[in-house]
């Protein structure tokens, strides 16, 4: 049971072919959307793989009687009550990836584009607690900005409020939009405002829906993993089906972390030094790189140089170098079949064994571990603090 207008359901659905497909299960698959809804209790289902992030789904689901995997983006606080597993993304480390990747980038003030606290989307008021959260933790600045119940499509005004909310930030700014669809809003808004994308305002979404990413200026978006979310769901369909013990339990499966495009590809500090230093690092974290490498680069002394990255980024330019690397390693890890011993090299480690040191100790997983969440779906909590439990 999925909307296939949402991208989200419909990557979840890849997720559960490639199960179906990986256990060898010629299983015949009834494939129904959020507007058709079928009648389960008279359906002779076997099981039920549905998003119950909308109320009516998820009632109908609950009361077929029939066994049932949910999933979904933020209906986490009312899993309880279902009784079924509910596996659904982990909204506090989407936002917190999203943060850390416009603050890596040096802006002072960040705001955050979210949907209507009257909604029914709280997975927007989640992120946009954890993002203002990290923010605020780290002595940033923040603006909120909420579009309203029924702001959809080009007569519902919003475009004229994004605008006039764009043009009264101070400037430079990173924002991060609730998922990629505001996020291409906040884009066009810039662009009817004269506001640069990214040297004034650099954009962030959630969901790394390509085709929306791709539309006029590419947008950077939060990569959510919805299909290993599917490929858990189909995994735990089969086991209720066949009668084996499943946790009742709600799972937060981490983002796979951010794809960056043009919409964030800028160094936002005032200092020039700083900026290009900045700079030199993310274009060489493929490779070994030391302190004096970048203070080569620069031209300035090492002293000068910590004391400006002190005074720009909070950090040292030891921990620059070091979450380039880690940024490298994940994206590495999560997205290709590269060896690990490859990957280390490829993220500037002289050794796999030194790259799973930084590693764990930085997420909490060792690279093996992460790789395996990422392929079979499990979940892992990174650096959002300590994991949650399994339904597997």
């Amino acid at each position: 049971m999925f909307d296939p207008g949402r991208a989200f359901d419909v990557q979840v659905m890849v997720g559960i072919g490639a199960y179906l497909r990986h256990a060898n299960r010629h299983t015949p698959v009834v494939v129904a959307h959020g507007h058709r809804l079928v009648d389960f209790r008279s359906s002779n289902a076997d099981g039920i793989i549905a998003n119950l992030d909308d109320p009516w789904v998820a009632d109908a689901v609950v009361a077929s009687g029939v066994k049932a995997v949910g999933f979904g983006t933020g209906a986490a606080a009312l899993h309880e009550s279902w009784g079924i597993p509910y596996l659904h993304t982990n909204n506090d480390l989407i936002a917190i990836q999203a943060a850390e990747h416009l603050l890596e980038r040096g802006f002072d003030r960040l705001a955050y584009c979210g949907c209507s606290p009257r909604s029914d989307s709280s997975c927007s008021a989640e992120r946009e607690r954890a993002f203002v959260d990290h923010a605020r933790r780290h002595g940033r600045a923040i603006d909120v900005f909420h579009t309203r119940p029924s702001a959809a499509g080009p007569s519902s005004g919003l475009q004229s409020m994004l605008c006039t909310w764009l043009r009264g930030l101070p400037r430079p700014v990173g924002i991060m939009a609730a998922h990629d669809w505001l996020g291409r809003e906040v884009v066009e808004a810039c662009r009817i405002s004269g506001i640069g994308v990214p040297t004034d305002a650099a954009v962030i979404g959630v969901g790394n829906e390509e085709l929306v990413c791709q539309l006029g200026v590419p947008l950077s978006s939060i990569d959510l993993g919805a299909n290993q979310i599917g490929y858990a769901a189909a995994t735990l369909l089969d086991k209720l089906i066949d009668g084996k013990p499943v946790a009742r339990v709600g799972v937060a499966f981490s983002p796979i972390g951010v794809v960056p495009r043009v919409s964030t590809d800028v160094i936002a500090i005032a200092d020039a030094s700083v900026a290009k230093a900045m700079t030199f690092i993310r274009e060489h974290a493929d490779g070994p790189l030391r302190v004096s490498d970048v203070v080569r680069a620069v031209g300035i002394s090492p002293t000068a140089l910590e004391v400006r990255f002190r005074a720009n980024l909070r950090h040292t330019v030891r921990d620059a170098i070091q979450r380039a690397h880690l940024d490298r390693a994940r994206q590495l890890i999560g997205t290709t079949g590269l060896p690990l011993k490859q990957v280390a090299i490829d993220s500037g480690y002289k050794t796999v064994q030194h790259m799973t040191i930084c590693f764990t100790r930085a997420y909490g997983l060792s690279p093996g571990r992460f790789r395996k969440v990422g392929a079979q779906g499990l979940q892992a909590q990174g650096s959002s603090g300590g994991p949650e439990g399994s339904p597997l």
